[in-house]
């Protein structure tokens, strides 16, 4: 089955497109999802992972996902209280 758009089931999609944010002094980055443990240590540890889109050329819908999914769902299984 072929990747469609989850708005109108259109196959005109535009791929893995990076979605970028400008950090301090107009820096681009990849705009990212983080995952902060959840213990009282004083230094917490967290696990981040790039956004990417999906973007339909039929009615222009933008489906979100992470490719590393599976390190972020691991993460958040060890950390949580």
């Amino acid at each position: 089955m072929k990747p469609h758009c989850s708005n109108c089931q259109s196959e005109k999609l535009i791929p893995n497109v990076k979605i970028i944010d400008f950090t301090h002094m107009n820096i681009k980055s990849n705009l990212k999802l983080e995952i902060v443990e959840t213990s009282d240590n004083q230094f917490k540890v967290s696990k981040t992972e790039s956004i990417i889109g999906n973007i339909c050329g039929e009615c222009g819908h933008v489906d979100l996902h992470v490719d590393n999914f599976q390190a972020l769902w691991e993460f958040y299984l060890k950390n949580k209280k």
